[in-house]
Parts: structure tokens; C-alpha cells; sequence
């Protein structure tokens, strides 16, 4: 395998010694980053960043072209460790990195923020046993002059679900603002909340705002 397209390897480590124990299946996907599970369903369900060939060097839009980032959530059986499918998010699913299950163990969905195009995905168990995810949340990109390309992206970074499963918290990184969403309607999330702490995007930066489909004017700097 060529230096840097190194597959996804889930790794079972015991904790009371701390040891490797070696490949937790052998049934890797394409790339890897994070996963959750949930026993009682017997499914874990793993992410996809990329290739070290590709971010190692920092980021390149025609990597993304290249097939180097990835686009799929893999959900493997938690008894036996095998694939068992592969959830295809498209174009609009590049880098889905943080995954989170609702808290509730008896819970069969949750969420996956993909990262290039700030969109969060629903996934979910349908009625034949198959899972599958469909867009849920989009935050619209900037359009900006003096940045690295002309349309900025909110670029998703952390998320996490609260314990009370009522509200989804994201950290949308180059724009600079973390959000909250109520989620009670698990299907139609609502931004509720908004907290701007820096970012790319200031009143007093360098990048000038050209079109923004959210905001009337730039938040300021945080000091």
C-alpha cells in the first residue's frame, strides 16, 4: 500500500492494564476518526476523515476530488465485528467526523457533523433492519474576499448531544461561533441558540464579508 493510504483500524484496548490487544475487527473501511455504539441494537457505527497523504500537507480542495476524504458512515456489528453496511452522505458528507447516538440506550438514531460543508446528518435504523442518514442541519457558506476561496465554510469541528437528548451543540470553527439546536423534533432540528467567540470572520480582520445569508453585519473580536 503506498505511503499514506493507510486503511481505518479500530483498536481493542483493555483498560486495567492498559494494552493493546490488537485489531478490534478485520473488516476495515476506507478511512477512519471517530465512532459510537449502542449494544442493545448490536451496531457501532464509525466515521471517515481521510487520508494522511492528504491533510498531513494541509488541506487541497482537488484532494477532495481526488476521493481522498471521506464520504461514508460504516456500521459494523458490535457482537461479531463485521461490516455490515456502508452509509453513502454524498458530495454534501465530505469529512464527517463527530458522531453522536442519543444518550438513550434504547435509541436507534443520532447525528454526524460533516465537516468541509458544515451540514449535519440524521442517521437511523429503518423498519427492515438497514440503517441510512439524510441531511438534517446546513450552515450556508460566506461569501468572502481576501481568504483562501471565495466561499467560506462553516467547517464543523466538535459536537456533542446533551444528556437530557433535547439539544445538539456544534462548533462551527472558521466561521467562529459555536450553535445550539433544539432536537426534540428529531427530524427538524432548530437553531436556538448562538455563541460568536472569534473565528475568520470579524468586524476588525483582514477577510472581507461580501454575502452573507445569515448574519446583517460581522460579529466583533472577542478580547
Amino acid at each position: 500500500m503506498p505511503v499514506g493510504m493507510v486503511k481505518d483500524l479500530l483498536l481493542h484496548l483493555t483498560l486495567l492494564p492498559l494494552k493493546n490487544k490488537g485489531p478490534w475487527t478485520d473488516m476495515d473501511s476506507d478511512f477512519g476518526y471517530d465512532y459510537w455504539y449502542q449494544p442493545t441494537h448490536d451496531v457501532l457505527i464509525s466515521s471517515e476523515w481521510g487520508s494522511p497523504k492528504a491533510f498531513s500537507k494541509g488541506f487541497n480542495p482537488q484532494d477532495v476530488a481526488n476521493g481522498l476524504y471521506g464520504t461514508h458512515l460504516n456500521v459494523y456489528s458490535w457482537r461479531d465485528r463485521t461490516l455490515k453496511q456502508r452509509i453513502e452522505l454524498g458530495p454534501e458528507g465530505v469529512m464527517p467526523l463527530e458522531i453522536r447516538f442519543l444518550h438513550d440506550p434504547l435509541a436507534t438514531e443520532g447525528y454526524v457533523g460533516s465537516a468541509l460543508y458544515a451540514n449535519v446528518f440524521r442517521f437511523y435504523r429503518k423498519q427492515d433492519g438497514t440503517w441510512d442518514a439524510h441531511k438534517v442541519i446546513s450552515v450556508p457558506p460566506k461569501k468572502v474576499e481576501g481568504w483562501a476561496m471565495e466561499d467560506m465554510p462553516g467547517v464543523i469541528t466538535d459536537m456533542l448531544i446533551s444528556l437530557d437528548d433535547k439539544y445538539l451543540y456544534f462548533s462551527n470553527w472558521v466561521h467562529g461561533d459555536i450553535r445550539q439546536y433544539d432536537i426534540t423534533d428529531r427530524v427538524n432540528p432548530r437553531l436556538v441558540g448562538q455563541i460568536f467567540l472569534g473565528g475568520s470572520v470579524v468586524s476588525d480582520g483582514p477577510i472581507k464579508v461580501l454575502e452573507d445569508k445569515e448574519l446583517r453585519k460581522t460579529q466583533a473580536r472577542i478580547r
